[in-house]
């Protein structure tokens, strides 16, 4: 073999080592990732939960860091309840405009990830409360 192939034989070869280096070491990827047009955060799934019902008590737990609500959920039976823990006081949130308490069924809308923990129990944010007017 001549010393010309000899050369070429090993320049492709330091080629296809440093190629395979660079590729693996993430040096040489194809694409990074862009943010879209807006800087916003995508969010594909919805964080919110949406809860139909009757408040039937609320309790204050913990100097008022928490709050304990029982709802009984609309066309259930009245056997049927369901409790979910708020954090913070959300007194205020059923209460009308004029200060005096809501009544009646209401939407409870609220963040379904829990932030923080009561005993173990996670505690989810209050977004708003609806009232739901007679048809």
């Amino acid at each position: 073999m001549s010393v010309i192939m000899k050369l070429v034989y090993t320049i492709s070869i330091l080629f296809l080592i440093l190629t395979g280096l660079e590729i693996a070491t993430g040096n040489c990827s194809t694409t990074k990732s862009l943010p879209n047009s807006l800087g916003l955060k995508q969010v594909y799934t919805n964080n919110n939960a949406y809860l139909l019902a009757l408040p039937i008590e609320g309790t204050s737990l913990d100097s008022g860091a928490f709050t304990s609500i029982r709802f009984e959920p609309y066309n259930t039976p009245s056997l049927y309840d369901e409790s979910v823990l708020f954090c913070g006081n959300v007194a205020n949130f059923f209460r009308n405009e004029n200060g005096t308490p809501m009544h009646g069924v209401v939407v409870v809308v609220y963040n379904r990830i829990g932030h923080r923990t009561f005993r173990g129990l996670a505690c989810h944010d209050m977004i708003n409360v609806f009232t739901m007017e007679k048809q």
